[in-house]
């Protein structure tokens, strides 16, 4: 009985959520000149309410409380993912670029006009990446460990939902299909930060280090020769590398500290 209503919570979760991811791909260009004033407020609207709709479920469902790791560990591994992220950068030759107006990375660029608009679609990003963190990590993730129980269950299903979801955002223009390249480089995404999640003992913080820093490497960064390095090799440098080095730490961490405190009580 306790997992037909954790499966009956899931999907009522996944619906609601569904219709608001639809909701921020659907783009009404019978607006017209409207458009571009309505579209970025009506992101925003959407990144909140899945913010909302997910801390509610964190909270009715009892996991608010350990949806990010704590201690020495969970520090640790920010400090890896920040000295990471930095490497990473100087290693694809990457530099400041305040004069290029640009927001993207993983999906591709967006560039504005003007500093309102940049301004605007940093604020849209960074309210995106928490909501679907909140959502699809801190949420759906462990409301699937109490159902699968299995690590690589978990990580699966989740990365196949988030990809899913990002469905109507892939579809390429005037032809209605979903962009294959675009489907893969989705879920390997998604496998790389729930793998993170999960196998760092749920670090939240340090995964909407690595998805902010996947998703917005355009917006403060400028890549002179993304073209020769291609998507994918970005995606797994920028996102999946780092992802494993912070599972890797995690473990080693884990172990080193498991083996000093048996040290310790065979000294006692």
């Amino acid at each position: 009985m306790t997992h037909v209503r954790q499966t009956a919570r899931l999907a009522l979760a996944l619906a609601i959520g569904f219709v608001l991811v639809y909701l921020t791909n659907s783009a009404p260009s019978y607006l017209g000149p409207l458009e571009p004033v309505i579209i970025p407020n009506q992101t925003l609207f959407v990144a909140v309410s899945l913010i909302l709709v997910s801390l509610f479920w964190l909270w009715r469902c009892g996991y608010l409380r350990r949806i990010q790791s704590k201690g020495r560990v969970a520090a640790f591994e920010l400090v890896i993912a920040a000295l990471l992220l930095v490497t990473l950068t100087a290693y694809f030759g990457l530099g400041l670029s305040p004069f290029n107006l640009c927001i993207g990375g993983g999906g591709g660029f967006a560039c504005y006009p003007d500093l309102q608009g940049f301004l605007r679609g940093l604020l849209n990003l960074m309210f995106i990446v928490l909501a679907e963190e909140f959502f699809f990590r801190a949420y759906l993730m462990n409301e699937l460990g109490q159902i699968l129980g299995v690590g690589t269950g978990v990580v699966t299903v989740s990365a196949l939902l988030y990809s899913l979801f990002h469905l109507p955002a892939l579809q390429v223009e005037g032809f209605g299909v979903v962009s294959a390249l675009g489907f893969f480089q989705i879920f390997i995404g998604a496998v790389s930060l729930s793998a993170c999640y999960w196998y760092t003992g749920r670090n939240l913080v340090a995964v909407i280090l690595l998805h902010a820093y996947w998703d917005g490497i355009g917006a403060l960064l400028l890549i002179p020769n993304v073209q020769h390095y291609g998507p994918i090799l970005l995606l797994l440098g920028q996102l999946s590398l780092p992802a494993a080095v912070l599972v890797i730490t995690h473990r080693l961490w884990t172990r080193l500290s498991g083996g000093a405190h048996c040290l310790y009580a065979n000294a006692r």
